[in-house]
Parts: structure tokens; C-alpha cells; sequence
């Protein structure tokens, strides 16, 4: 059942059910579980990041296009019939913070490897809809018409501290 907000939202209530899962209301889109879990890599200048797991039933003909979450956007890859991930980069130990500890130098001493060269500035992303801790959009189209549903209850998983 889709519930219909003020700005056109879709909105699919999230509600704990049998386990950790989530059931949603929508019935094109309908979300079994939503959980988001930060991680960071073990290796200096191996990254961070969130990454948010979905279990989705779709029905025939919908496409997903973008998942907005924590102020942010980013496709949804499919892992396995059912289940997504939308993958958000950090800013802790990536490129940057290498570049730091490497004084900013282009190049070490003799016998050092070459320090990353710094990525491409990008520009601060705004997204169209305004969502409180543990909501998120999903954009998606329905023979080739474009839709969303929001989605209430994502939980927060601990950290992965790769090693």
C-alpha cells in the first residue's frame, strides 16, 4: 500500500518484522530489509566509505535508477536476484589523507613508490528531497515512467574494519 505525501512522494512504511528485516508497504517496490554499514579499509590510502544493503522485490518492468541517502545519491548494483547495494565513498583514509602524509611531495626519495596523484575535485551534490536519519529515496522507473518510494527504517549496522 503506497501512502502519498505532500511533496509526491511514494512512501513505503518500514516496520520490523519475523527478524532484522523490514517489510515495506509499496507494491511495485517492496522492501524486505534496509540496513547501511561504514567501513574502511586496512591498508593506508585503502579508503572508507558506507555502504547500504537492500533486499528488494520488484515487479515486472522496474528499473532502479538512484538511491539518496544521508544527504547523498548513488546507483544501486544488483549483487544477487533480490539484493543491492547503493556504495558511498568516505573521506578517511583515502587519497587525500596519503597525500598528507606524504608532505605533499609528487614523488618519494630514491627506491620510494610514487605517492597517488590527488583525485578530481568534485562538486558538493544537492539532492532533492530532505530525509531524517534512517529514510531514504529510491528512484526507479515502471515502463519507462519515472518513480520513487521513500523508505522509513533504515537501521545502522556496525563498522567494518577491513584488515
Amino acid at each position: 500500500m503506497e501512502t502519498p505525501a505532500a511533496d509526491g512522494v511514494r512512501i513505503a512504511m518500514a516496520a520490523p518484522v519475523r527478524g532484522p528485516g523490514l517489510e515495506g508497504d509499496d507494491s511495485v517496490v517492496e522492501v524486505k530489509e534496509a540496513y547501511a554499514q561504514d567501513w574502511v579499509a586496512g591498508v593506508c590510502g585503502g579508503g572508507s566509505g558506507t555502504n547500504v544493503h537492500l533486499r528488494i522485490q520488484l515487479c515486472e518492468g522496474v528499473k532502479l535508477m538512484r538511491f539518496f541517502y544521508a544527504g547523498r545519491s548513488a546507483p544501486l548494483t544488483r549483487r544477487k536476484d533480490c539484493v543491492f547495494v547503493a556504495r558511498f565513498a568516505g573521506k578517511a583514509n583515502g587519497p587525500e589523507e596519503l597525500m598528507e602524509r606524504w608532505g605533499g611531495r609528487v614523488g618519494g626519495g630514491p627506491g620510494d613508490p610514487e605517492p597517488p596523484r590527488p583525485p578530481p575535485v568534485q562538486e558538493e551534490e544537492v539532492i532533492p528531497y530532505d530525509l531524517a536519519d534512517g529514510e531514504a529515496v529510491i528512484t526507479y522507473t515502471l515502463d519507462e515512467e519515472p518513480r520513487e518510494v521513500k523508505i522509513r527504517g533504515v537501521e545502522t549496522r556496525p563498522m567494518i574494519p577491513y584488515m
